[in-house]
């Protein structure tokens, strides 16, 4: 797989490892758009292969325009609430984030008919107290807070979709 010849949506793409993936991306001559929340102008090299769209992946419609303006090859799905935190302190964000992005996200993309590849970042925290370390991806998932349980929900979602 050449990635220098594909489209790739990076979904929470003003975070660290957003915007790390994207200059990395931009490295290999791939093009890129990211979308986040946060307006991003700061990549380390600003350029045509790097696109940045401002907007919530919870609005229906801004996630159905990304799809009928673009074609992706492959879509890296970081947006969320990322600190755990913050998702305590404000649950109900979280899931309608964590999980409502979700699903707005996967709805966008089935209507579009585009096929593209999916990655969805996910956490450790979905292991909740390991019993050992490191922490294995097939260790039983046993989420003790609100953002572990919204990223199990998340990962299920994706299986889901990508099974259908």
């Amino acid at each position: 797989m050449k990635l220098s010849k594909m489209n790739i949506l990076i979904t929470g793409g003003a975070g660290f490892i957003g915007k790390t993936l994207a200059n990395k991306l931009f490295e290999q001559a791939t093009s890129t758009t990211t979308m986040d929340i946060i307006k991003n102008d700061n990549f380390l090299v600003a350029t045509d292969k790097i696109i940045h769209i401002q907007g919530d992946v919870c609005d229906p419609s801004i996630m159905t325009s990304v799809f009928s303006n673009q074609i992706f090859d492959g879509i890296v799905h970081l947006a969320a609430v990322s600190r755990v935190i913050e998702a305590e302190n404000n649950p109900d964000k979280c899931w309608r984030t964590n999980v409502g992005g979700v699903k707005i996200l996967l709805k966008a993309i089935e209507q579009s008919a585009q096929k593209p590849w999916l990655i969805f970042g996910s956490s450790r925290e979905v292991y909740g107290e390991a019993q050992s370390l490191p922490v294995k991806e097939s260790d039983a998932k046993k989420a003790v807070n609100i953002y572990g349980e919204s990223k199990i929900e998340g990962e299920r979602l994706f299986t889901d979709f990508a099974q259908n």
